[in-house]
């Protein structure tokens, strides 16, 4: 199945890139994805980023639905 991961703030600068299409298995969890992103993308390891799936913040153990939009949050700052 098929998800948009997007990516912003430091985790977008970090990437140079903004969004991507992702074929993913259906049972795939937002811990499988976060593994396979640090993976392909080993700037991403070490930054404690949320994850939002179709714009609500998602727990480790969501699995994600067919056509989810997937969202890398970089930490948020106080202020």
């Amino acid at each position: 199945m098929n998800i948009t991961v997007r990516y912003f703030g430091m985790v977008q600068e970090l990437l140079s890139l903004d969004r991507e299409p992702l074929a993913v298995d259906p049972d795939t969890s937002v811990k499988t994805l976060r593994g396979r992103l640090e993976s392909r993308y080993p700037a991403l390891s070490g930054i404690d980023f949320a994850v939002a799936v179709n714009q609500e913040l998602a727990a480790e153990d969501t699995t994600l639905p067919a056509g989810a939009e997937v969202a890398l949050l970089p930490p948020f700052a106080g202020g």
